[in-house]
């Protein structure tokens, strides 16, 4: 069906449609590109196609067999080179369909979504109190099995009491982060990626590095505590928002738990302008 008719120009609904998509595609690529690929490489990537396509067009029949083999043997070394963040693209790309997110919401067992939102913020907020570091990661819906193998298995129901003697300075299971799924505990000590994002902040740590790697690469929340400045930090899509209050922590989370893939913004007095504690 013709949406559009000049002269020899002809545009169709299936053409609007593959122009839109082909426009998330390129923009989740720059996106995650853009924040961990040095640019003079993708230049270098560009280049080389735009070369092999115009040999292929003037005719130069032995330099387009070697950039035909040289292309072939890229697009390997790109595959494995590249894996991470391929990954966080396939990630980002899943997230952004709604109806992805509502089928997820709907098959979502009930028992995942029982959160005891005030022994997290309790705990968390008695630990910054104490300037005591520590790291909450709160899955979302992609699994975490690769991360929960780095760290200890404790599945054990979650309270305040419990978080607060992992993350003391004397405890042996103080090192890492935390995974948390639903009202349980799955493990402890884990090792988490950390970011490549050249735009963090250098007051921010390893701690907080490492929390922006598993949300670069998964839907998860993670919640940070900072040992030097006893302030409270919350990262989510490769986001940091900074020296949260309890109440804001606590409207992050239940819009969290309840939504899935909430606006990284959800306190209003955040949505209305932009807040200069939230750091891309």
């Amino acid at each position: 069906m013709e949406l559009f008719r000049y002269e020899f120009i002809v545009l169709k609904w299936i053409d609007v449609i593959d122009i839109l998509i082909m426009s998330v595609i390129i923009y989740e690529i720059r996106e995650v590109f853009r924040k961990n690929v040095s640019t003079q490489l993708v230049f270098a990537g560009f280049f080389l196609f735009i070369t092999w396509k115009l040999v292929d067009f003037i005719g130069l029949k032995m330099l387009k067999t070697f950039l035909d083999a040289f292309v072939g043997l890229g697009s390997l070394a790109i595959v494995v080179i590249f894996a991470p963040e391929i990954r966080k693209l396939l990630i980002n790309i899943s997230n952004r369909w709604w109806i992805y997110n509502l089928l997820r919401l709907r098959i979502q067992s009930k028992d995942e979504n029982l959160l005891d939102y005030h022994a997290v913020i309790e705990a968390v907020y008695e630990m910054a109190a104490n300037k005591t570091g520590a790291t909450l990661i709160i899955k979302g819906s992609n699994p975490l099995f690769d991360i929960e193998k780095t760290g200890e298995l404790l599945n054990a129901n979650l309270t305040k009491r419990l978080l607060i003697s992992i993350f003391n300075k004397n405890s042996p299971l103080h090192d890492g982060a935390v995974l948390i799924k639903g009202n349980t505990i799955t493990a402890v000590r884990c090792i988490l990626p950390i970011s490549e994002n050249a735009t963090i902040p250098h007051e921010f740590g390893l701690r907080h590095r490492s929390a922006m790697g598993i949300t670069e690469v998964s839907d998860a929340l993670a919640i940070v505590v900072s040992e030097e400045r006893g302030s409270v930090s919350v990262v989510h899509h490769g986001k940091i928002l900074t020296n949260l209050e309890e109440n804001e922590l606590l409207d992050i989370l239940v819009n969290f738990v309840n939504q899935m893939a909430v606006p990284f913004m959800p306190v209003k007095k955040i949505a209305k302008k932009q807040d200069p504690r939230i750091i891309k």
